[in-house]
């Protein structure tokens, strides 16, 4: 039967042009993208002794991928670096280990996987990179989207850096840097799985798994894909949170070789407490365009504030100091300033809250504007509740860490250089999920649907009606059924 029905669907669809076309659309349509689990491991190791180590370890974090690779199959943690293109694996060297550093990572063995191979022409060579100085060139198997491929990488040794396991260099190029040559863009990460089909395009997107701060965050890494473009709910956005009817989108900055993501906004605004309308004329009059040019770290656990705003931020927490329950203090040396209080001050917090002052970042190419404020930026942890903005002397200008994207989500693309923002509905919580849905997708809904209902009915009939009124009876089949009787007959 099941060979019938396909006999005749072909025979059905093919003579229809307009038919065929629709349903090759369904596939055209489809695009290719891995989503690749994340978790969040701080720098330094586990300390809860004094307020400034467990800030410490709120602030200064870094995003780790965790990737199955090898045969037997297991899984490794491998850096996000956002300032290089490099795509490397290290083999577990004891000389990574540096005292103080966070170090239960789980690290690549090659001699435990089956499936790793150093690759025949490479040999050791002085490899050019930002975070190794020497590799051999290896594969081994991958896993994605229960997908096993094999994946040339460098085998990196001397390392820049101490404590990578290994990274993916989030970038594509390195223009005008001496070593562009080997690390082209067909050697990145991304080079490597688009050149093999598992991804459409070279956008990308962080989403987390909850709203809320919790210990070795998680949450994973979209590559191949927009938001719209992926038939799920994302973290905790829903589907319908991402329409491409919406979109805006900016270019980033890029300001030196090594930068992170950077956006220049028009304007920033900073304002005194809830009132959005009262600004801080001081902070909000200068026009240095470096002061608009905001950093964007997905390593960064807070925020890294604008000096020009430390004032009154200080105002919010000055009769708390002055009774012994909010502090100013420094960490990582005397470099970093950060305000927390005694669990004990209750209502207090919300005292502070209606004077902490908040920020506008006001972006004519994405059409919006984005705050922060108070209700962003304070964390109860241990004893002590942590104001997660903080403060270094003579930085003029914001970078903006996980409490700014669990806010607001985008989506970036090196090749094309820009950021892009769903305007709507993401932030209108008062448009219901069917409004702004594309016109193509409600064609291809509904002849979809009429393509399915026309299958069942043809179905029917062939396989119901025709048995019924139009086959030829069986000789073990006749039956006096169709004949009338009378007395008379």
């Amino acid at each position: 039967i099941s060979k019938t029905i396909y006999i005749n669907m072909v025979d059905y669809i093919l003579p229809n042009p307009f038919l065929f076309l629709i349903i090759l659309s369904l596939f055209l349509e489809s695009e290719a993208y891995i989503k690749i689990p994340l978790t969040y491991y701080p720098i330094n190791e586990y300390n809860d002794s004094t307020p400034a180590n467990i800030i410490n370890n709120i602030i200064l974090q870094r995003v780790y991928a965790n990737i199955d690779i090898g045969t037997p199959r297991k899984t490794i943690n491998l850096a996000l670096l956002f300032d290089t293109n490099e795509f490397f694996i290290a083999d577990d060297p004891e000389y990574l280990y540096e005292k103080g550093l966070f170090k239960d990572l789980k690290f690549y063995k090659k001699d435990e996987s089956n499936t790793s191979k150093e690759e025949d022409d490479s040999g050791s060579f002085q490899c050019c990179g930002y975070y190794f100085t020497q590799c051999f060139y290896r594969h081994d198997k991958f896993y994605f989207n229960n997908q096993e491929q094999i994946i040339q990488f460098y085998e990196a040794y001397d390392l820049e850096k101490p404590i990578l396991p290994g990274a993916i260099g989030m970038k594509l190029k390195l223009p005008g840097h001496v070593c562009e040559e080997n690390l082209s863009e067909e050697s990145t990460f991304f080079g490597r799985l688009k050149k093999i089909n598992l991804i459409s395009s070279y956008d990308w997107s962080i989403f987390y798994n909850s709203k809320k701060y919790k210990k070795e965050e998680e949450g994973f890494l979209l590559m191949g894909s927009l938001p719209h473009e992926v038939d799920s709910d994302l973290g905790y956005y829903k589907k319908e949170s991402f329409n491409e009817t919406y979109i805006k989108k900016a270019n980033m900055e890029q300001v030196g070789n090594n930068d992170i993501i950077k956006i220049e906004f028009d304007q920033v605004f900073g304002y005194y407490g809830k009132n959005e309308s009262d600004l801080i004329e001081n902070f909000t009059s200068i026009k240095n365009k470096d002061y608009k040019l905001v950093e964007f770290d997905y390593h960064l656990g807070g925020v890294l504030g604008s000096k020009d705003l430390l004032e009154e931020v200080n105002k919010a927490f000055q009769y708390y100091k002055e009774k012994n329950i909010c502090f100013k203090e420094t960490f990582l040396g005397f470099k970093y300033e950060y305000f927390y209080c005694k669990k004990e001050i209750g209502d207090g917090l919300k005292n502070i809250k209606e004077k902490f002052p908040g920020v506008k970042f006001q972006s004519n190419d994405l059409n919006y504007t984005f705050t922060l404020d108070a209700d962003d930026l304070f964390l109860e942890e241990g004893d002590y509740i942590f104001c997660l903005m903080y403060f270094y002397s003579g930085k003029i200008n914001f970078k903006m860490g996980k409490p700014f994207f669990k806010k607001y989500q985008f989506s970036f693309n090196y090749e094309g250089n820009y950021i892009k923002f769903y305007k709507e509905p993401q932030n209108d919580k008062s448009k219901s999920p069917e409004e702004g849905i594309p016109i193509y997708v409600l064609i291809l809904a509904i002849f979809g649907t009429l393509l399915i209902v026309g299958i069942i009915v043809f179905i029917f009939f062939k396989f119901k009606l025709y048995n019924k009124y139009i086959r030829k009876k069986r000789a073990n089949e006749l039956t006096d059924d169709d004949f009338e009787y009378t007395s008379k007959i």
